[in-house]
């Protein structure tokens, strides 16, 4: 969501940053002017380094600021966790197209695991359940049941789903979150790995135990492979696991709701009911829709004129859990929120299969979408313009035409510099070249990203392989750990 007008007079000036190291100003202007640069750790450190000196008014904005930042990181990890599915089975396909290669069991289970985020759940079934995988260690024997399960879920099976489900590990107890049911927090493993660790966190926050799982998630280093493969003295082979990149984006969006939503119970001013709106969107995203209705319900009413038509529009999505909306209440939605363009892409966001036959979704949404950024009487941000991007990627664009228009919207004295460019503007922008065939341009974006935001290195690995293997090029193309 963008920030303009009344919440940009409650966070941040629209000032650009004068360099990507000068030094940090005291306060609660130092923390905003970090939020700016996109360095959203750093300004959560400031504010926490800074609270004791904090004037009371400065409070509520800088507890706003970290929320939000939380918030801005989900939306970025939610870009990049569909970016990775995409990259990982490509990269999974060209390993497996290679004869040398089919002896690898790591090759079948990981791709398993990468059409399932993919969506691609009858695959992802057939794949998890193959014989083939009997060689591998039982950890991840275990693991494909699990991830078989949510498939199979996904697909209405919900019996032969449950009946997979009964293991009280992290990540069946993932899994089971991840599926609707409840979480169960459980007992840690003797030793656990950055994986498990991942896994566990995503749980215990859902499970209200943020303080443990803040503990299980510090320094944890979210970038190692999941599995190394050295069988072949001439190869290196690296798997990395799409669910912890799931977990990653819960845990942002656990974040951002355990923030903010002291300060849209208690707080004053702007920030109480931006907070509302933004722990509503947060517990939406989780899957919690009737704790995000109660906060919503209030920043439907409350919240500044940027606000009010998203939060509008996500209290009514919230009533359709388990039901398909009737089309007059899909009319009323979209008349009172269409107009504004964060609203105009929440509701691709919640299309469904079912739903496709119904307007907006049938042809009002397309044309909006379509027209969304020449429509904008102010250059939209990037922030905007990544989230559509992303969305018109979604659809299948065309991707030349797409780097063409997001490269407009990028800062191109500064190009990759997040100082001066939009993490989800970057990401968008680094899809739309691999899709154009552009890996090169791709990579260099990612690696700049990678400097900021942990997790990265998976999308490296596996581009970087679809690189080698698609353009023939010499030697291992690697960036070195």
């Amino acid at each position: 969501m963008r920030l303009r007008a009344g919440i940009a007079a409650v966070l941040v000036a629209a000032a650009a940053p004068e360099t990507s190291r000068a030094a940090v100003k005291p306060g609660l202007e130092g923390a905003q002017e970090l939020f700016r640069q996109n360095r959203w750790e750093e300004a959560r450190a400031h504010v926490r380094g800074q609270w004791s000196a904090l004037p009371e008014k400065d409070r509520g904005v800088a507890t706003f600021l970290v929320g939000r930042s939380y918030v801005r990181e989900a939306e970025f990890y939610r870009g990049l966790r569909r970016f990775g599915a995409e990259i990982g089975l490509a990269y999974l396909d060209e390993l497996g197209s290679a004869k040398a290669n089919r002896g690898v069991a790591w090759i079948p289970l990981f791709k398993g695991f990468y059409q399932a985020e993919a969506e691609q759940y009858a695959e992802a079934e057939r794949a998890l359940a193959a014989p083939g995988l009997a060689p591998l260690p039982a950890e991840w024997r275990a693991s494909a049941r699990y991830r078989r399960a949510v498939a199979l879920h996904r697909q209405g099976r919900v019996q032969e789903a449950a009946a997979v489900l009964k293991d009280a590990t992290a990540e069946a107890r993932l899994a089971r979150l991840l599926t609707g049911g409840p979480a169960e927090p459980g007992p840690a493993a003797p030793k656990e790995s950055g994986r498990e660790k991942a896994l566990r966190a995503a749980v215990l926050f859902r499970a209200g135990h943020a303080a443990e799982a803040e503990a299980l998630v510090t320094g944890l280093n979210i970038d190692l492979p999941d599995v190394e493969d050295k069988s072949d003295p001439k190869k290196l082979f690296r798997f990395h696991d799409p669910l912890v990149a799931t977990a990653w984006e819960r845990i942002a969006w656990e974040r951002a709701a355990v923030a903010l939503k002291p300060l849209a119970a208690g707080g004053t001013g702007p920030e109480k009911a931006l907070a509302a709106y933004y722990a509503g969107l947060s517990l939406f995203q989780l899957g919690a829709t009737e704790e995000a209705a109660g906060l919503l319900r209030d920043a439907a009413t409350s919240a500044g004129a940027e606000t009010q038509p998203s939060a509008r529009l996500l209290l009514t999505a919230a009533s359709w859990k388990g039901r398909t909306p009737a089309a007059p209440e899909l009319a009323q939605a979209w008349e009172s929120t269409q107009a504004q363009p964060d609203a105009a892409l929440l509701w691709d966001e919640l299309r469904r299969p079912e739903l496709a036959k119904l307007e907006p979704f049938a042809a009002k949404l397309e044309a909006r979408l379509q027209g969304l950024l020449p429509s904008s009487s102010d250059r939209p941000s990037g922030a905007l313009v990544g989230r559509w991007g992303l969305s018109r990627l979604r659809h299948g664009d065309e991707p030349g035409a797409l780097v063409a228009t997001l490269s407009e919207y990028r800062d191109k004295s500064n190009k990759n510099k997040l100082e001066w460019n939009d993490p989800l503007l970057l990401l968008a922008l680094s899809l739309a070249n691999y899709r154009n065939q552009e890996y090169a341009q791709a990579l260099e974006t990612l690696f700049e990203l990678s400097k900021t935001f942990p997790g990265l290195r998976a999308v490296q690995w596996n581009l970087q392989g679809i690189y080698a293997a698609r353009q023939k090029a010499g030697g291992e193309i690697r960036i070195s750990q």
